[in-house]
């Protein structure tokens, strides 16, 4: 008799918050109703979420209820009801610790997920700021690759005045080549005047001869003298050149080979520069996307947070009522009764 009235005051309250639920959706396909044309993806996502969180209510709500009945039914095979209590408060408690261990579980994916963030988040700011020097450090590049060009030009600008002053050198060493073999013949000339000399002479007495002889010797010797020097000068001169030119051609190459390199060497900076811009951009727009994805996953597992703790809290509420409400009034009721019968059997007797 009892069990068949605490199941009908079990029916009765499941059956209420059915109609409310159906109250519910019959409201919800009204105004639904009323709204012209298509409804939009978001609220029919956020109906099916209803749907779904109101199914997992209900079967949570079955769930209690079949447990309940069972213990009813286990009820009637035990001798008493604090063995029921303590299975039904053992049940709860581990039903609070599976939900706890779950809500710790939660916690700790949330503060891994808000670890993930802050550590991409660094990572994302540490782009930027690199980002953000590397423009300055291209137009420094810039700067200097411009310097060096500057630089370069003048170095061929002062290698063109060198190279003019050059062939000008070879001229003027030409010339006094010239000179010096047109003195050259000269003196020969003068040699073999000087060896005719004496098979024209043959009339000319000794004397006379040997007076022409000394009076020529000096001059011919100064003559001699002035062209043998003049010669060592034109030879010094022209091994100073050909050391000069050598040497300026050296340095002209050298520097050419020098700046050449150097330039290379910007060139190949600056390109590198340009391919870390790149990559750089590609991995900000990849952290921009990951950092998206974390915020949006730690939004999803505070609203899973957010729903176990409503979870947990309903089922505290449910079990506080379970325990507290009308089905252990009645339970300890059928108890009552079934202790004053035997006794009362007793006193008749």
């Amino acid at each position: 008799m009892y069990k068949a009235r605490y199941l009908r005051e079990v029916h009765k309250e499941k059956y209420e918050h059915s109609d409310v639920f159906e109250d519910q959706g019959e409201a919800a396909s009204f105004s639904s109703s009323m709204v012209p044309g298509l409804e939009s993806l978001q609220e029919l996502n956020d109906r099916f979420a209803r749907y779904i969180n109101r199914a997992r209510v209900l079967e949570q709500r079955n769930a209690v209820l079949r447990k309940q009945l069972e213990m009813l039914q286990h009820m009637e095979a035990e001798a008493g009801l604090e063995e029921v209590f303590s299975e039904q408060i053992s049940t709860n408690q581990e039903r609070i610790r599976e939900l706890q261990a779950e809500r710790s579980k939660l916690e700790r994916e949330l503060k891994d997920a808000e670890h993930m963030l802050r550590e991409f988040t660094d990572r994302y700011r540490n782009e930027c700021e690199y980002q953000d020097h590397l423009p300055g450090t291209l137009e420094q590049l810039n700067k200097e690759a411009d310097a060096v060009l500057l630089r370069n030009l003048e170095y061929q600008i002062e290698s063109q005045f060198l190279q003019d002053d050059i062939n000008t050198t070879k001229e003027r060493h030409k010339k006094n080549l010239a000179e010096i073999q047109t003195y050259l013949n000269i003196l020969n000339q003068i040699n073999q005047t000087v060896v005719l000399i004496p098979s024209m002479s043959v009339g000319i007495s000794e004397e006379q001869e040997k007076l022409l002889n000394q009076r020529r010797v000096p001059a011919l010797s100064t003559q001699l003298e002035e062209y043998k020097s003049a010669l060592c000068q034109l030879q010094a001169q022209k091994h100073k050149l050909q050391t000069e030119t050598s040497a300026l051609e050296q340095a002209i190459k050298t520097t050419q080979e020098s700046y050449d390199e150097e330039i290379q060497l910007y060139n190949e900076q600056i390109e590198s520069l340009r391919k870390g811009i790149e990559e750089a951009e590609l991995l900000l727009e990849k952290y921009t996307n990951e950092c998206r994805q974390l915020a949006v996953y730690q939004t999803s597992l505070e609203n899973e947070l957010e729903r176990y703790k409503r979870i947990i809290e309903n089922e505290d509420s449910r079990l506080n009522s379970a325990i507290i409400g009308s089905p252990i009034s009645l339970l300890t009721a059928n108890y009552r009764s079934h202790t004053r019968s035997p006794t009362m059997t007793s006193r008749g007797k």
